[in-house]
């Protein structure tokens, strides 16, 4: 893609812990201070980092699994564990924040998460406009056709970008101060003993 002019932008490579850590909650899996901290920790260095590189590499949202969930959600419910909330959250929030101008989502072969995401991608096109494509792989070359024809599309979505973003403004965010706050949480959110 990118030696077809393509800008590429990868999945995060956190997103799989932020989302563990988030269904732990969701589902009730008792909490030990030392899974708390560890969890506060991770926050704590995943924000921190991704502050220090946001300005830089021009990042402008930390996408956090809850965040890609709730966007999900008419999609796929979070009740469904697995990769097919993140892969459809992911894209839809980058989507929507104008990071994005389509998604090229990539799946083993009879990936059931994949086909899932891939179904719900044909509803997500429908209803925001967002252009997929997924590629179930098992180790056979891609056919050069179905890339061509990708690139062509997102080229061709590139060039209307501007007006569909002003159609659809984001509201400003900055990363911030990141620390900030995260120290009293620490503090007030201790787990109680009993």
């Amino acid at each position: 893609l990118q030696k077809r002019g393509i800008r590429v932008k990868l999945a995060p490579f956190y997103e799989w812990l932020d989302y563990q850590e988030y269904i732990n909650t969701q589902v009730g899996i008792p909490q030990t201070w030392a899974s708390w901290f560890s969890a506060k920790l991770q926050l704590f260095i995943l924000e921190t980092l991704f502050a220090t590189a946001a300005k830089p590499m021009g990042w402008q949202h930390l996408a956090r699994a809850k965040d890609q969930l709730e966007v999900a959600e008419d999609y796929v419910r979070y009740q469904l564990e697995g990769e097919a909330g993140l892969t459809l959250g992911g894209a839809i929030y980058e989507w929507t924040h104008h990071e994005i101008d389509a998604v090229l989502a990539l799946g083993p072969h009879e990936c059931m998460p994949s086909k899932i995401a891939e179904a719900q991608f044909f509803h997500v096109s429908e209803n925001i406009g967002l252009h997929s494509n997924t590629l179930h792989l098992n180790g056979d070359p891609v056919d050069p056709v179905v890339i061509e024809n990708f690139v062509y599309e997102v080229k061709e979505r590139f060039a209307t970008r501007d007006a569909r973003r002003a159609a659809h403004p984001v509201a400003p965010t900055t990363t911030g101060d990141v620390a900030k706050g995260i120290l009293k949480e620490l503090i007030r959110g201790l787990p109680k003993r009993s």
